[in-house]
């Protein structure tokens, strides 16, 4: 019986680990929302590293960050694309992508963030919730837009209307 509990344990922890991930055939999905939602959002003065591209950093390794390379050749606006690692300072970039599903890996990146006027996004389930401003959820073969309003305004963060408009509002 115990022994049963506890691998029953190990598996619901690795299975609900493992499907927060994004998964490879789901990246370029992901960096799509978030090239999308780049180009149509405006930062307050102040807002990142100053003038010039849009800062994007993936927390740790994805292979949302590849995607992003590739797709940010044909965005409206010019990114540079780089990664960090969990604990670093993000205060310095326009979006912080979080591909972890783990409550931990997001308390981490919320403080590595600081009250800076950077958009989060992440993949994780709720992250919303959890002061997430942007969190992706699949809804089939696409990824929908679930927005946490009160976070996003308190940082002067202006998304269009139309992605807006399509999303869940938390």
């Amino acid at each position: 019986m115990k022994r049963t509990f506890l691998t029953s344990l190990i598996l619901f922890l690795f299975l609900s680990s493992t499907y927060a991930q994004v998964a490879a055939s789901d990246a370029k999905a992901v960096a799509q929302s978030i090239v999308d939602l780049v180009s149509t959002t405006t930062w307050p003065s102040g807002a990142g590293p100053g003038e010039g591209a849009v800062k994007v950093c993936v927390v740790g390794d994805s292979p949302v960050k590849s995607s992003l390379e590739e797709l940010s050749a044909g965005s409206s606006k010019t990114l540079e694309i780089s990664q960090a690692a969990l604990g670093d300072d993000l205060s310095g970039y326009h979006v912080v992508y979080n591909p972890s599903g783990e409550i931990g890996s997001l308390a981490k990146i919320l403080k590595g963030v600081g009250g800076a006027k950077v958009l989060t996004v992440s993949t994780g389930k709720d992250f919303a919730r959890y002061g997430v401003m942007v969190n992706l959820s699949k809804d089939g073969s696409k990824f929908k837009y679930e927005i946490n309003t009160m976070v996003v305004d308190g940082a002067g963060i202006k998304i269009d209307d139309k992605i807006l408009s399509s999303a869940t509002k938390i």
